[in-house]
């Protein structure tokens, strides 16, 4: 089967669901959603790197692309949003470390699958997805408690 079909068909659900994500970010909060957005996508990589057939893996990546779809539309709204003060220089910096965390992502993702295969690989990357669950747990749970999400305001 061809791995490229499936980043079509995940390119293609991306560009639907991302219509739908402000209502989704206004009802749990950006930090919810992206928390959320965690959690689905590292439970659809697990599936993937369960998935012994087409139908598995297109229903696996299903569940990949809805989690990933919102996460980095989400957390630039969230940067500018709560750093305004930071302008264009602050939503360079978060494009910035996202590439660059992705980039160490897929090498090492290519190092654990020329040592122990495919499968491995994307269990390994589920894995890392504890680190950003807990950290948006805490900022979710941290924003409740002082009344919810809130903008800042530039004077």
């Amino acid at each position: 089967m061809s791995g490229i079909l499936i980043l079509v068909y995940g390119s293609a659900l991306m560009f639907v669901l991302r219509y739908f994500a402000g209502p989704i970010a206004h009802r749990i909060s950006p930090i919810g959603m992206m928390w959320a957005s965690v959690t689905i996508a590292s439970v659809g990589l697990y599936l993937l790197s369960n998935a012994g057939s087409p139908t598995t893996a297109y229903m696996a990546a299903t569940v990949f692309y809805v989690g990933v779809c919102f996460m980095w539309p989400t957390m630039l709204g969230i940067t500018s949003e709560r750093f305004p003060q930071g302008g264009a220089f602050t939503m360079g910096l978060m494009g910035f470390a996202g590439q660059f965390m992705l980039g160490l992502v897929i090498f090492n993702m290519g190092k654990i699958r020329d040592r122990i295969g495919d499968a491995q690989s994307f269990k390994w990357v589920a894995m890392l997805a504890i680190i950003p669950f807990v950290v948006f747990a805490v900022w979710w749970i941290r924003d409740y408690s002082k009344g919810g999400y809130k903008a800042v305001k530039l004077n």
